[in-house]
């Protein structure tokens, strides 16, 4: 309870607060386990791509990138001619 005194009644306000405080509290139970089942899938789906590919790594063909599109140090910019 939010009441200081140990024998006075808590106010309609308190009780309001408690009421508030609990839904709260549920609201935040089933969040935390929602996030700790689409935690427990997001591993599985990792694990299981892991599995299939190898994991991640550099491709072989191409290990420095590709060349730009654009000299170095110019902007492209829409609609110029250049």
């Amino acid at each position: 309870m939010l009441s200081l005194t140990k024998n006075r009644a808590p106010s309609a306000r308190e009780r309001r607060l408690e009421a508030e405080n609990r839904d709260l509290r549920a609201q935040l139970k089933a969040l935390t386990e929602r996030l700790a089942g689409l935690q427990t899938a997001n591993e599985r789906m990792y694990a299981a791509d892991y599995d299939a590919t190898g994991g991640p790594r550099f491709d072989p063909e191409q290990p420095f990138g590709a060349e730009p599109k654009r000299t170095l140090g110019t902007l492209w910019l829409k609609g110029s001619t250049s």
